[in-house]
């Protein structure tokens, strides 16, 4: 096991949840998990993953370096969401910040 926490009452999360975050097979959680993915980015992503989820708050999973613009998306479709965020690899971490600022510029001037 790679790492393993329990959540409790914790945003969308009412009862006691333990995640395990070696790789799992979705289908071990599929009454927990809203699989979307016929978007092309990640504003499309929480517009439709807001059409099909519940009222109410949500928890999504991205690389540590796409959160902050995750969490704008989320924000701009009336999300109340929080994240978990996944280590990237230390050799693509330049490449994927760099990228990440500039969508994150592109996104602030395309949405406000």
């Amino acid at each position: 096991m790679l790492c393993q926490f329990t959540v409790k009452n914790f945003k969308s999360i009412r009862d006691e949840v333990t995640f395990d975050m070696q790789a799992a097979v979705i289908s071990e959680h599929e009454d927990r998990i809203i699989k979307e993915d016929n978007s092309t980015s990640t504003y499309e992503n929480f517009e439709y993953s807001k059409l099909v989820m519940d009222e109410g708050q949500a928890v999504f999973v991205t690389n540590e370096f796409h959160v902050l613009r995750s969490e704008l998306m989320a924000k701009i479709n009336g999300i109340d969401a929080t994240h978990i965020g996944a280590s990237t690899p230390i050799t693509l971490l330049p490449v994927s910040c760099v990228r990440e600022f500039i969508a994150q510029i592109a996104a602030v001037r395309y949405y406000f």
